[in-house]
Order: C-alpha cells, then structure tokens, then sequence
C-alpha cells in the first residue's frame, strides 16, 4: 500500500513540475535550464522525489524535457 502511494505522490509533483514548466516556457519562450528557475515565481520549492527526498530530476531533451524520480528501485 505505502509502495502505491509514493507511486501516486512521484505522479503528482512530476505534474505539477510539469504545470510550472510549461507556464515558464510559455512567458519565457524556453525550457528553463533547471528546476530551480522555476522557484519561486512557478513554484515555491522544488518538489521531493518520495522514494529518496531528493529533487526531482529534471533534463532538457533536443525536443521538450523530462522530469522523473528513481523510482521504488531507487535508479535513475
């Protein structure tokens, strides 16, 4: 059960990274370079990966960019 809860926690900060992000891009007219540009106009921290606390990673792609967490097996 705690195993499908971090899961939903992971799904939601990565969303609303992602809800940030895109508002950045949209007034900025770029990707940000990291997560923490988005602080604190977009967001008032960066969010915490649940299955280490770390910060969510993030990488700017040629395309769009990711965001994710290690996950329960706590790899990249």
């Amino acid at each position: 059960m705690a195993s499908h809860f971090h899961h939903r926690l992971a799904f939601l900060r990565c969303a609303v990274a992602a809800v940030a992000i895109e508002r950045y891009r949209l007034a900025i007219h770029h990707w940000p370079e990291h997560l923490e540009d988005l602080v604190p106009q977009y967001l008032g921290k960066v969010p915490t990966d649940p299955f280490d606390g770390q910060p969510l990673r993030y990488r700017r792609l040629a395309d769009g960019v990711i965001i994710y967490t290690v996950g329960e097996d706590l790899t990249r």
